[in-house]
Order: structure tokens, then C-alpha cells, then sequence
């Protein structure tokens, strides 16, 4: 199983959109369902793997966002890049499998 990213670099360099609070609790709301689904999986036996490390400093608002912000059209919305893909979570789908 693999796990969601922080979607937003608190800080960064978004100029419009959501509040800090926002940005703060949607990352915060990534961190519980990462949580859930880390215990979830151990207790099945299958492997967790974390990508918060591989997209630290790629988050949206960063200046080198590996995720889409919200886009049109919006199926494309808070996804990885194909960076992200390849850079953020295929990394750890090898270490991890």
C-alpha cells in the first residue's frame, strides 16, 4: 500500500486559493487516512509505504509542485504529476515491494 503525500508546502509560494488553516488541515487530514491505512495494511500483512519523504520540498506551493493543483479539468485535481509518479512514488514502491 502506498500513502498519500502532504499536499501543500505551508509557507510556500500560493498567492491565492485556500488560507494556511486550510492548506495546514488538508495535510493534517493526509497525515490521518496515511495512519489508518499504515495500521490497516501491517494488520493484513502487507507493506506501507510512506511517500512523505519523496515529495518533501515537491508539495503544491512549493515552486516544484510534483502534484496537480486543482485543474480543469478537475479528474486531474490533487494527483501526481508524472514526476510525482515516477520520482515520488515509484521509489518507494520498489523499496517497499
Amino acid at each position: 500500500m502506498l500513502g498519500y503525500p502532504r499536499f501543500y508546502k505551508l509557507s510556500g509560494n500560493c498567492i491565492a486559493g485556500l488560507s494556511e488553516k486550510e492548506r495546514a488541515a488538508i495535510n493534517a487530514a493526509a497525515d490521518d487516512i496515511n495512519g489508518v491505512t499504515a495500521k490497516r495494511a501491517a494488520d493484513h500483512g502487507f507493506a506501507f509505504g510512506d511517500v512523505n519523504t519523496t515529495f518533501t520540498g515537491h508539495e503544491i506551493c512549493s515552486g516544484s509542485a510534483w502534484l496537480h493543483s486543482v485543474t480543469y479539468p478537475v479528474e486531474e485535481s490533487y494527483h501526481p504529476t508524472a514526476t510525482g509518479q515516477s520520482s515520488g512514488y515509484l521509489p518507494v514502491l520498489r523499496s517497499a515491494a
